[in-house]
């Protein structure tokens, strides 16, 4: 019985995790080419640009 129970549970985990779910085409996203932290002494705080 428990033996069952884990079988079908391990089942059902696999069959969920083994889609592209969260697939996205590379012309759909924008990667950053660079980053650069600048630091604003008016404000006294880091300014980040992507």
């Amino acid at each position: 019985m428990v033996k069952t129970i884990k079988l079908t549970l391990l089942s059902f985990i696999i069959l969920l995790l083994t889609s592209c779910w969260n697939y996205k085409e590379i012309d759909k996203i924008a990667p950053a080419a660079g980053v650069s932290f600048d630091y604003d002494e008016k404000k006294n705080s880091y300014i980040l640009t992507c």
